[in-house]
């Protein structure tokens, strides 16, 4: 009986040992923790005075008519915060500085365009993208960022409408050319690019379900090296409803014996058109020449319908029929 006892209380005390044990690691833990806290605060609270540096973009100026040379990259800042504060201006900044130059007059040196911008002139511009700058102890350490660039060398080009496809939708069809608006364009960059290029042309296209005169964008192709002056151009479409109309016209038989003498079967020929409605009643039999050749050293039993005369914004559907009798007349 106190065997059992003794042996009960034995593990008790040990069990009550470890438990102790682990209190006091935990606790350990507890304070270096607290310790680690505490110093991080204390010293992210602290004022301190470092410089940073900002990556500068420059924007607002022809980048199709210039090229760039050089450009101060950086603006410096001398800073007065917190840990804190500059922890969280991290978060909340990108680092960039973006410059906008279109108002800027800029200057002419050794051949180059140089545009000046003034940091202390400025600042307002600038504070808004460096929160560091709303307050008083902080500074910029830069007076100016420039930006140099060179005129690129300038070509004027043809721009040549390729593969670009219409697809109209029924009775509709295009009524004369279409017209490229502009139909030339600058090319700039190194004389040395410039030599070769003597067209830019069209981006492939296909403009489907026209049914009106509409002006419409066109893609270029832009050679590597080289800038355009614009990378889109409008293209004109004019457009018409047609229909269909059929005329009965004679033949014109043509050969080089002009004594010769023929009967042709039949003698004339029927053409099925198709034509703007606007034209309808202006389309005259006259307007057409339908002719055939006759070659002596091939003769030929049937001799092919060709239209050689015919107005312009019409399309001929068919001709009944294609082939024509012929026989001399001795």
């Amino acid at each position: 009986m106190g065997y059992v006892f003794y042996t009960k209380w034995f593990m008790i005390k040990k069990i009550h040992q470890k438990i102790k044990q682990k209190d006091k690691l935990k606790s350990f833990f507890v304070c270096v923790i607290l310790t680690i806290v505490v110093w991080f605060v204390q010293t992210m609270s602290d004022i301190y005075v470092y410089e940073k540096a900002y990556n500068v973009t420059f924007v607002g100026y022809n980048d199709k008519m210039y090229t760039y040379i050089d450009a101060d990259s950086t603006i410096s800042v001398s800073v007065k915060s917190t840990g804190f504060q500059y922890l969280s201006t991290l978060w909340r900044n990108s680092g960039e500085i973006i410059i906008d130059v279109s108002a800027i007059v800029p200057y002419e040196s050794n051949g180059n365009i140089v545009y000046p911008f003034s940091l202390r002139d400025n600042k307002e511009i600038v504070k808004k993208q460096i929160p560091f700058l709303k307050q008083k102890e902080t500074q910029i350490l830069s007076d100016t960022a420039r930006l140099i660039l060179t005129k690129l060398t300038q070509k004027k080009v043809r721009i040549v409408l390729n593969d670009v496809d219409f697809l109209f939708k029924p009775q509709f069809g295009l009524y004369g050319n279409p017209k490229l608006q502009p139909d030339s364009i600058d090319v700039y960059g190194s004389k040395k690019e410039l030599e070769n290029i003597v067209e830019i042309k069209t981006k492939t296209k296909m403009i489907e379900n026209i049914s009106k005169t509409n002006f419409y964008d066109l893609e270029l192709q832009k050679p590597t090296n080289v800038n355009l002056s614009a990378d889109v151009v409008k293209i004109h479409i004019p457009v018409e409803r047609y229909t269909e109309k059929r005329l009965i016209m004679p033949i014109n038989f043509q050969t080089e014996d002009s004594t010769m003498q023929v009967r042709l079967y039949p003698e004339n020929v029927e053409l099925i058109l198709d034509v703007a409605m606007k034209d309808y009643k202006k389309i005259m039999p006259e307007m057409f020449d339908i002719t055939l050749q006759y070659d002596k050293k091939m003769p030929q039993s049937l001799l092919n319908v060709t239209v050689e005369k015919y107005p312009c914004n019409i399309k001929i559907k068919e001709i009944k029929p294609k082939q024509v009798q012929y026989v001399i007349i001795k």
